[in-house]
C-alpha cells in the first residue's frame, strides 16, 4: 500500500522519534521523585562550571549549592580538593562537555532530554548496522532498533547521567564505517572519523579504553588495503588519545581523572584497578551478566536470551559481522574483569550497554527467522521495561540497590526461575546450567533455520580456487559478434572505482570483437576447450575471477542493453558484507522501455517460478547483469547455457547464500538479433531450474 512504502521511507526517522520519546517519557519534570543521585550530580555540575565559569572548576559550584535543582540534600563531595582550591569532578569530561547544549536551553531536564535523542541516534545507527546483514523481511531492522529502545536495560541508561549511552553512540558510528565498504570510499576520511571515535571514547572515560583499542584494531584491519589510511589512522588515533592522557596529566595531576577521587587519593591507578576489579574471581559474572536473579539481562527483558542465541548464529552465518563480535566480547570481558563502579553491578547491564545496540543485528535476525517468537517476547519485555522505568522515576525501586523488586506482575515469579550469583548453591548452579541448555538448543534452533551452513558451501574446492590473490573487482563480458559495442563497454567498466580488470570472453566470433576488446584493455579469453555458448562463457569468467581471488566479479551481455556504471551499485552491498549475490532489476521502476512484450512476459513467468522455487519475490530473474561476492564466486557452478541465470540463482538461494536484487538501467541493443528463442528456451529452462532446486 502507498502508506507503508512511505511510512518506510521514513523508517529511520519514526525510529529516532518513537525511541527519544519513550525517553522523553522517563524524565517526568515535577515534584520530588526525580532527583539525581551517586556520579549523576557530579557530571552535571561540571557542565554547570563550564556554561558559567569556562572552566572545569566546581568549587564555586558547591559553594552556590548549584546542584540544589536535581538534589534535593547536601552532595558528598566526590573529589579532593587541591592546595589551590580548586575542585575538579574525579569523571571523564566527554560527558559534561556534550551535555552543555541541552543543560544551557533546559537544565538538568534539558540535558536528560539531549541525552534520550543521542539514545535514539544510537539506535537508529544500529537499526541501519542491522539492515546491513538483515534486509528481508524489510521491517525487521527498524523494527530492532525500536524495540532495544524500549526494553531494559537501554530505556533506563537513556536518560541516566551516565556517559554509556554516548559511547554506545560512538561504538555504533564507528561500527558503521568499519563494516562499510572501506576500499572505495575515501578510506582516509574513513580513517580520521575512526580516529576521532577511538578518542573520544577515551574521553568518555578511561573505562572505555579496551573497546577504544578494540575498535582501532578492527580498523586497522578493515584498513589494511590502503597504505595512506593505516598511517593516518595510527597516527590521529596515537595522537589524540595521548593528547587526552597529556591534558588529564596536567589538568588532573595524573594519567586519568581518578587522580583527584577523595577514596583513591595518592593511589595508583594500578592499586585501584586491582583493589576494585576482583580478578578472576569475578569470571561467574561471564553469564551472571545475562543469567542472574538480581542484575542479569534476562530478568528484566526476557528478550536478550534469544537475542545472544540469535548472536552466535549470525557471526556463524555471516562472516563479515565479525568485527560486531570483537566489539561486544570486549565490552563484555571489561565489565567482567575490570569494571570498576558497583564491581560491574549498578542497574543491570550498564557496563554492557555500550555495546548492546551491536546486537541489534542479531535481533533482526531473530524476528527474520522466528517472527512470532520474537515479537512475543519483545512485547513482553517492553511492558516489564515501561514499568521498571516508571518504577524507577517513582522511586518504588532503586537503581543501584533493589531493581529486581519492581511491582512488574510476573516479575517476582520469574526471577525464581533465574540463578543468584550472590552466594550460589547446587540449585542456582543447576538453574543456569538449564538456562545454558535452553539458550544452546535456541540457537541449533535458530541455526538450522537460517539454512545450509555458509562454510560447508566451500569444501572440497581445488587449492588454487582457494588462493589469496590480488582481490578487486573483476568485470566480465560473455560476447559474442558484439565489436561494435565491446570497446565502449570495456572502457567504461574499467572506469568504475574499484574494477582492476575487465574480462571479454570471446565465444568464436567472427567479427573483429576480440581485437576491438583488445585494443580497449581487456583481458581476452576463450571458453574452455571444447565448449561453446553463454554459459560456458560465464564460466570461464568465474574462474578467471577466482583464479586472482577477486572480492567480487561482475559480468553482462556485451550487446549495450546495461550500463557498465551500474556495477558500482550492484557491487556496493557485496563489499559491504550485506549480500553474496546480487542482481540486476530491469523492473524496479515499471516495465523497461523498448523491452518487447514477448519477452517480459516470459520474464515475469519466469520469474515468478524462480520466486516460488527460492521461496522470495525475485522481480528479473532473467536479467543479464550480476554480481557474486567472493564466497559465493568460489561455490557457484554454470551447468547450463542461456538460462544459467536462472539455474545460478535456485542453487546459490540453495546453499544459503543472501541474494538481492538492485535496480538497473536497461537499452534495448541497436546491433545484431538475441539467439534466445521461446519455444526452444520454454523447452529447456523448466528442466534446467527443478534439476537445480533438486541439487542436480
Amino acid at each position: 500500500m502507498r502508506w507503508q512504502s512511505y511510512l518506510y521511507r521514513w523508517r529511520w526517522p519514526v525510529v529516532g522519534l518513537v525511541v527519544w520519546l519513550a525517553g522523553c517519557a522517563a524524565i517526568p519534570v515535577w515534584g520530588a521523585s526525580n532527583r539525581l543521585v551517586g556520579d549523576e550530580p557530579h557530571y552535571l555540575l561540571t557542565t554547570q562550571s563550564i556554561i558559567s565559569d569556562g572552566d572545569l572548576d566546581i568549587a564555586n559550584q558547591y559553594a552556590g549549592r548549584a546542584y540544589a535543582d536535581y538534589h534535593a540534600s547536601d552532595l558528598p563531595p566526590q573529589d579532593a580538593a587541591r592546595d589551590d582550591g580548586v575542585r575538579l569532578a574525579p569523571h571523564g569530561v566527554g560527558l559534561s562537555v556534550l551535555l552543555v547544549p541541552g543543560f544551557a536551553l533546559g537544565g538538568w531536564e534539558g540535558a536528560r532530554a539531549e541525552l534520550a535523542l543521542v539514545a535514539a541516534l544510537a539506535l537508529v545507527g544500529a537499526g541501519m548496522l542491522a539492515e546491513r546483514f538483515v534486509r528481508e523481511p524489510r521491517w525487521a531492522a527498524p523494527w530492532a532498533g525500536a524495540v532495544l529502545g524500549l526494553t531494559a536495560p537501554m530505556w533506563v541508561y537513556a536518560t541516566q547521567v551516565y556517559p554509556e549511552v554516548p559511547a554506545a553512540a560512538v561504538v555504533v558510528g564507528g561500527a558503521l564505517l568499519v563494516t562499510g565498504t572501506m576500499r572505495h570510499r575515501r578510506p582516509v576520511l574513513v580513517a580520521c572519523a575512526l580516529a576521532c571515535a577511538v578518542g573520544t571514547l577515551v574521553l568518555l572515560g578511561i573505562k572505555y579504553l579496551p573497546v577504544a583499542a578494540a575498535l582501532g584494531v578492527v580498523s586497522l584491519v578493515r584498513l589494511r588495503h590502503s597504505r595512506g589510511a593505516l598511517l593516518v589512522m595510527c597516527a590521529a588515533s596515537l595522537a589524540l588519545v595521548g593528547a587526552v592522557f597529556a591534558w588529564t596529566l596536567v589538568e588532573f595531576g595524573g594519567p586519568t581523572t581518578y587522580a583527584t577521587n577523595r577514596f583513591y587519593q595518592g593511589a595508583s591507578e594500578a592499586a585501584i584497578l586491582q583493589d576494585n576489579a576482583g580478578g578472576l574471581a569475578r569470571t561467574p559474572r561471564v553469564v551472571a551478566l545475562a543469567f542472574d536473579r538480581n542484575f542479569g539481562l534476562v530478568r528484566f527483558a526476557p528478550l536478550w536470551m534469544l537475542v545472544l542465541a540469535a548472536g552466535a548464529v549470525l557471526v556463524s552465518r555471516r562472516r563479515p559481522v565479525w568485527p560486531l563480535a570483537v566489539l561486544v566480547l570486549v565490552q563484555w570481558a571489561t565489565a567482567v574483569w575490570l569494571a570498576l563502579t558497583m564491581r560491574g553491578w549498578w542497574f543491570p547491564g550498564r557496563q554492557v550497554v555500550t555495546a548492546l545496540p551491536l546486537l541489534v543485528p542479531a535481533l533482526a535476525f531473530a524476528f527474520a527467522l522466528v517472527p512470532r517468537l520474537t515479537a512475543v517476547l519483545a512485547a513482553w519485555s517492553a511492558l516489564w521495561g515501561a514499568v521498571l522505568v516508571w518504577a524507577l522515576d517513582t522511586r518504588r525501586v532503586g537503581a543501584g540497590r533493589d531493581p529486581f523488586l519492581a511491582p512488574v506482575p510476573g516479575f517476582s515469579t520469574f526471577g525464581r526461575l533465574l540463578p543468584s550469583f550472590h552466594d550460589p548453591g547446587a540449585g542456582d548452579w543447576l538453574r543456569l546450567t538449564a538456562w545454558l541448555v535452553l539458550t544452546a538448543v535456541a540457537g541449533v534452533w535458530l541455526w538450522r533455520l537460517s539454512g545450509t551452513p555458509r562454510s560447508s558451501a566451500t569444501r572440497g574446492l581445488p587449492a588454487s580456487d582457494v588462493a589469496r590473490g590480488a582481490g578487486g573487482i573483476v568485470v566480465g563480458f560473455p560476447a559474442r559478434d558484439e565489436a561494435p559495442t565491446v570497446a565502449g563497454l570495456v572502457r567504461r567498466a574499467a572506469a568504475v572505482d574499484g574494477v582492476v580488470e575487465v574480462v571479454v570472453v570471446d565465444d568464436h566470433s567472427r567479427d573483429e570483437t576480440a581485437s576491438h576488446a583488445a585494443a580497449a584493455g581487456a583481458t581476452v579469453l576463450e571458453p574452455a576447450a571444447g565448449h561453446a555458448g553463454l554459459g560456458a562463457a560465464v564460466a570461464r569468467i568465474l574462474e578467471h575471477a577466482r583464479a586472482r581471488d577477486a572480492d567480487a566479479v561482475a559480468f553482462m551481455d556485451a550487446d549495450g542493453e546495461y550500463a557498465p556504471e551500474d556495477v558500482a551499485v550492484l557491487v556496493a552491498p557485496v563489499l559491504a558484507g550485506t549480500v553474496d549475490y546480487v542482481t540486476g532489476d530491469r523492473f524496479a521502476d515499471g516495465n523497461p522501455a523498448g523491452m518487447p512484450t514477448w519477452r517480459r512476459l516470459g520474464n515475469r513467468a519466469g520469474s515468478l517460478v524462480v520466486g516460488v522455487i527460492v521461496g522470495r519475490r525475485v522481480r528479473d530473474a532473467q536479467s543479464g547483469i550480476r554480481v557474486l561476492g567472493r564466497d559465493a564466486l568460489r561455490c557457484a557452478t554454470i551447468r547450463h547455457d542461456y538460462n544459467y541465470a536462472q539455474v545460478l540463482t535456485i542453487d546459490l538461494c540453495r546453499r544459503g547464500f543472501r541474494m538481492e536484487e538492485v535496480a538497473v538501467s536497461y537499452a534495448r541493443r541497436r546491433h545484431g538479433r538475441t539467439f534466445v528463442h521461446l519455444p526452444t528456451y520454454l523447452r529447456h529452462v523448466l528442466p534446467a531450474m527443478a534439476a537445480a532446486r533438486l541439487g542436480r
